[in-house]
């Protein structure tokens, strides 16, 4: 039996979840980044957050494309990744699944980089015992896979383009741009993304706020006779609005 992912065992609104709504996402996400990288240790995280803007030009144009990635099977722990650039290889693939996924289910895969993730997410896996590093002459590694199952699978490369690049108005405008009667779900199911990785950043979750509102104030002049809920208030979303609070950091 595989083991369950941590998005799998949290589906529901996680306020009955003591221990989990008693976490320190922001203090995790620190003594996790911290001991990774040792040579980080005392600088703030929004201030490594921020840094990534300028290994964008480095990190983000060498990130593999799905196709790259070779002999992915269900269930499957490690893949061969090849399209690797060998000064700034990815350390791990993150095979994404719908909640409603099966067995037959084939999961969305994306290379990435751990320093970046795990600046920002509370529940990403630690690095690999065999680290690709840098100058491999290689152009083909091993990596591990790291298996999530998100409210949205379709926003998580949006996620991930922020998470290298921080461009705030690309984001906003991103999520603004879904087809209006899509971008309600869409928006939502970002934030639930974010919330359900442990996703750190105030920033971040003021530009989704922003977009939330605006996409409430488009479906009001499209549909007036349609009754909108405030940002984030459905019975539904309460248990993740109180874990939220943590998050904006």
């Amino acid at each position: 039996m595989r083991p369950t992912t941590f998005t799998e065992a949290h589906t529901s609104a996680p306020a009955a979840n003591a221990r989990f709504l008693h976490s320190n996402p922001a203090i995790q996400i620190k003594n996790n980044f911290w001991k990774a990288y040792p040579h980080c240790r005392g600088v703030p995280m929004a201030f490594l957050r921020a840094s990534f803007v300028m290994l964008e030009e480095l990190l983000y144009p060498n990130l593999p494309a799905a196709d790259a990635v070779l002999n992915y099977e269900s269930g499957a722990t490690e893949v061969r990744v090849t399209k690797v650039s060998p000064d700034y290889p990815p350390t791990h693939v993150v095979a994404v699944l719908p909640f409603d996924h099966n067995d037959d289910t084939i999961p969305v895969l994306y290379p990435v980089h751990h320093i970046v993730f795990s600046a920002y997410c509370a529940y990403f896996p630690d690095l690999p015992k065999h680290f690709p590093g840098q100058g491999r002459d290689s152009k083909e590694i091993s990596l591990p896979v790291y298996r999530v199952v998100l409210d949205s699978p379709a926003a998580f490369p949006v996620m991930l383009h922020y998470f290298y690049t921080r461009d705030i108005d690309w984001l906003v405008r991103t999520l603004g741009s879904q087809p209006l009667r899509e971008q309600k779900d869409f928006i939502r199911g970002f934030r639930n993304n974010l919330i359900k990785l442990g996703v750190v950043d105030e920033p971040l979750y003021e530009a989704v706020d922003k977009a939330w509102e605006a996409c409430l104030r488009l479906r009001q002049l499209a549909m007036p006779d349609v009754q909108e809920l405030a940002p984030f208030t459905e019975a539904q979303d309460q248990g993740w609005l109180q874990l939220e609070q943590g998050y904006r950091l």
